[in-house]
């Protein structure tokens, strides 16, 4: 990965190592799910770390990877764009020192796992979040919804919008409301607007 870029290992041979690892984790556990996650962006060289990796060669090896890993019929995660700024390197305030990650990046990271989790559990693959995004409404545990508009007030976390508008706080729930809006961060900033479901009384 990342280390391996850093001592300018080829690209093709970190492939290679990700090829094997896959192999023998298909071999020795072939019931279980296999996910490989895309590589972060760096914002370097810093004063604290000198060295460069550019994120043009992190985003050549993710796409070859993302490649390699469907071919190889496990499932890849794209976290990367998660991470960036508008200049395509990593976010400041996610970096310690322009490689590794803060704790508001751990918490960027530990969402996109959870909503990860949720979505393989449940089945919500791209096309279920392209319909849910989409949609004007949609059923769940035996009641209809529909979509309103809501302004974040302050304190509000994704799961008190969501315990507010269904009863629950559950992740799976939670993340509903994430498709929808696009959200990778738990927390959202005062006022800004989102849309939240609404029961529809009978």
């Amino acid at each position: 990965g990342i280390n391996d870029l850093k001592r300018q290992v080829p690209v093709a041979e970190i492939l290679k190592n990700y090829q094997k690892i896959i192999d023998y984790l298909q071999y020795n556990y072939p019931d279980s799910r296999i996910l490989v996650q895309s590589i972060f962006p760096t914002q370097l060289p810093t004063e604290i770390l000198t060295f460069s990796i550019p994120n043009s060669l992190i985003k050549q090896l993710n796409q070859n990877l993302a490649q390699q890993v469907n071919d190889q019929g496990s499932i890849y995660l794209d976290f990367y764009q998660r991470f960036t700024n508008t200049q395509g390197n990593l976010r400041s305030e996610l970096t310690t020192d322009g490689l590794h990650l803060s704790l508001e990046g751990y918490k960027v990271w530990q969402f996109a796992l959870k909503q990860t989790e949720s979505r393989l559990s449940k089945n919500r693959d791209h096309n279920y979040q392209k319909w849910l995004q989409e949609s004007a409404g949609f059923p769940l545990d035996g009641q209809s919804y529909s979509w309103v508009s809501y302004q974040v007030k302050p304190g509000d976390t994704l799961e008190k919008i969501t315990l507010k508008a269904l009863g629950q706080e559950d992740f799976d729930y939670c993340d509903l409301i994430a498709i929808r809006n696009n959200l990778i961060s738990d927390i959202r900033p005062i006022d800004d607007q989102i849309e939240i479901p609404q029961l529809i009384q009978k």
